[in-house]
């Protein structure tokens, strides 16, 4: 697990947008913890799903593309995604919180992901989870 949050940092890393106030890295996997897709944010760049999870949770606005969206949008046809793995970094390279947005919760439940790994930040690199059933559903 701890590999593929240091992924998701590095992703976020790479993202050579100096101007962006975040720079945020998503993976999903598989239930064996096969990567199925990479995804990245933008405060440029949109796309159709976002619009809609973002239509659907009542915050039309926020159109510009989101790391989990991203990756959503990436997944092979036919794939069951299980876990997605999320991280943020700042512009100084600083890795902060990355706990998803209530759209980005929305889209996690829609697609049936069992859980949401995030980087909480500081320099514990601790991991926060966020379980399906802790919202109701088996």
């Amino acid at each position: 697990m701890k590999n593929l949050l240091d992924d998701c940092t590095k992703i976020a890393e790479a993202l050579d947008e100096e101007d962006y106030k975040y720079r945020m890295g998503a993976i999903i996997t598989d239930k064996r913890g096969e990567i199925l897709s990479v995804g990245t944010n933008s405060y440029t760049k949109t796309h159709p799903l976002q619009a809609a999870f973002a239509a659907a949770y009542g915050e039309e606005n926020r159109v510009f593309r989101h790391a989990e969206i991203h990756a959503l949008s990436r997944l092979p046809m036919g794939s069951k995604p299980h876990r997605i793995y999320i991280a943020r970094v700042n512009k100084r390279g600083v890795v902060g919180l990355a706990a998803p947005c209530g759209i980005c919760q929305f889209q996690s439940m829609f697609h049936n992901i069992m859980s949401v790994v995030w980087v909480i930040g500081g320099l514990l690199g601790a991991i926060g989870l966020f379980w399906r059933d802790t919202i109701g559903k088996n």
